[in-house]
């Protein structure tokens, strides 16, 4: 599971590990059928999973459009510190994060990029701030705007004080927000 699922090799290039490393024989049919009995054994916990995210008070949530089978499908994904349930679906909309089935019984704050599907859900709402970032590179990059690589300091910035998993003092707080109202105004 870890080779096919975390490593995204195919069943080939698994069989030809087995067989270089362990000197075993192994069929992609076997290699199918242990994944499909993994997702069976793996049932509960994800169920489990489900129902921890959506109490929790923030939910971070992103879809992305790939291809399987030459068709456009939706990656949908809800995670927190801890724990990531993806979903493919056939569609990328709100049918989609409908059947994934966390953001329709979610209480607490949702971050998201913006996409619109995310709007029709009553939770409180949060900007990812990757997706800010990667707007402000842009902006910045094309010369738009000049309080843009201020405001990426002070993003990064931020992120960094919260990377030390230290207790982050009021003050703090205060002066971030400060400078941010200022970089507004």
């Amino acid at each position: 599971m870890y080779l096919k699922n975390y490593q995204l090799l195919s069943y080939h290039r698994i069989r030809e590990f087995f067989q270089d490393y362990f000197h075993c024989a192994i069929s992609g049919g076997s290699l199918f059928n242990f994944e499909k009995q993994a997702q069976k054994d793996l049932s509960g916990f994800q169920t489990w999973v489900k129902a921890t995210l959506q109490k929790g008070e923030v939910l971070h949530s992103d879809e992305r459009s790939l291809r399987v089978a030459g068709k456009l499908h939706g990656m949908h994904v809800a995670s927190n510190d801890r724990f990531t349930a993806y979903r493919l679906d056939r569609n990328r909309g709100k049918a989609a994060m409908e059947r994934a089935d966390i953001l329709p019984d979610y209480q607490g704050t949702l971050a998201h990029d913006r996409f619109d599907s995310y709007s029709g859900y009553a939770y409180g709402h949060g900007l990812c701030n990757t997706h800010i970032l990667r707007e402000l590179i842009y902006i910045k990059e094309k010369d738009l705007l000049s309080w843009a690589q201020p405001m990426i300091d002070l993003l990064l910035s931020a992120r960094h004080k919260v990377d030390q998993s230290q207790p982050i003092a009021k003050s703090y707080l205060t002066r971030t927000q400060n400078r941010f109202k200022k970089m507004v105004r």
